[in-house]
């Protein structure tokens, strides 16, 4: 990075620090901007290794969830479960669902079972309960930021996908009309503010890096790429991108631009708010992100050999939880054995169990189960 060939005042030593401060920020800018972008690359690698080598003990999990989940939804209506049995029995599916859903699993199974559930889950409603629920509704969509009149609500059609859908779209409008509005005001500051000296640089860019001046095709076509990223860069007074144009287009500092100690401080501003958005994005890719904060955290290793060794153990875990998953189901099978499981889950909400292997039980204990 030719930072002297554009810093080229000889001037006191507090100067002389200030313009090694910018270097030393722009190097790190570049060094984390390349660290996210390897990072994001070796994520996309082992989730496409995950999803290949896991697909079959995926896709097997899903099968026997979905079956787990209609013998459940079919028991609510066996007149024998009474209400706290029931009770327990939506928990079990609601649980499923929520699995199901985290895990992404879109089968068209799925889709109706879990529409066709609330629905009847949304008819059993008294008025008690609708009126509850459109009030949990309506602080949720005030929140949220969104006009909806819950008194006009179709309690029948809202599990519906379109009433979904419906949602989602006004909650992306909201956001970006959020977005907007913040863009706008900070335009409206960075305007007010505007530093007369990074103007005259833009400006001088403009004309070195403009089309026009494209000696081929391809040389034309980069450089309407770069004008289009320099005129964003200017509009968000993106500091860093304008600088790093310079850097690309007149490392020899031909246009004949100074940095004097103004621009000095609102450049380093801008550097440490670039640094502190990188090193967030960096953080969320790990743990916020839900599709790459879970290979990250799961899978994620730069030795592959670590890797692959965690996909397997997550394949085990898949197939083991889809075997637990089987005997639930046949489970449900034996009326008087489900109750019995039923009454354990109770027992154990209510006054806790020290026996955490609920799950591990062989199959002659299954047979027996609905005897004890």
């Amino acid at each position: 990075m030719q930072l002297q060939k554009i810093l080229t005042q000889k001037d006191s030593k507090e100067k002389v620090d200030k313009r090694n401060d910018i270097g030393v920020k722009l190097q790190k800018i570049e060094k984390l901007s390349k660290d996210i972008e390897q990072l994001k690359n070796n994520i996309l690698r082992i989730k496409q290794d995950v999803d290949t080598k896991a697909s079959s003990a995926k896709n097997m999990f899903f099968v026997a969830s979905e079956n787990y989940l209609l013998a459940l939804i079919k028991l609510l209506e066996v007149k024998s479960f009474t209400l706290w049995q029931k009770e327990i029995i939506t928990d079990l599916i609601d649980e499923e669902i929520s699995i199901l859903q985290d895990m992404g699993c879109q089968s068209e199974t799925f889709t109706n079972a879990v529409e066709n559930y609330h629905k009847s889950q949304i008819e059993e409603f008294t008025d008690g309960d609708k009126e509850q629920t459109a009030e949990m509704m309506q602080s949720f969509f005030d929140s949220m930021g969104l006009e909806v009149n819950t008194d006009e609500l179709d309690f029948e059609n809202l599990t519906s996908n379109e009433f979904t859908e419906k949602m989602q779209e006004k909650l992306h409008e909201k956001r970006a009309e959020q977005q907007q509005n913040f863009k706008d005001k900070a335009t409206v500051k960075k305007n007010a503010n505007t530093d007369l000296d990074l103007q005259k640089l833009y400006k001088k860019l403009v004309k070195l890096i403009h089309p026009d001046l494209g000696q081929t095709q391809d040389d034309k076509e980069l450089r309407n790429a770069k004008m289009k990223r320099l005129t964003a860069a200017w509009d968000n007074r993106e500091y860093y991108t304008i600088l790093e144009l310079w850097l690309e287009f007149d490392p020899e500092n031909t246009i004949g631009i100074a940095i004097d100690e103004v621009n000095k401080k609102s450049i380093i501003k801008e550097l440490n708010e670039k640094i502190k958005d990188l090193e967030g994005e960096q953080y969320r890719i790990k743990h916020f992100y839900g599709d790459t904060s879970f290979i990250y955290q799961n899978f994620y290793s730069h030795k592959s050999e670590i890797s692959n060794k965690k996909i397997n153990n997550y394949i085990n875990d898949l197939n083991k939880t889809t075997q637990n998953v089987n005997k639930h189901h046949l489970l449900t099978k034996n009326t008087s054995a489900f109750k019995n499981y039923l009454k354990e889950l109770y027992d154990t909400q209510m006054f806790g169990d020290d026996d955490d292997d609920d799950d591990d039980f062989g199959f002659e204990e299954f047979m027996n189960y609905g005897k004890k």
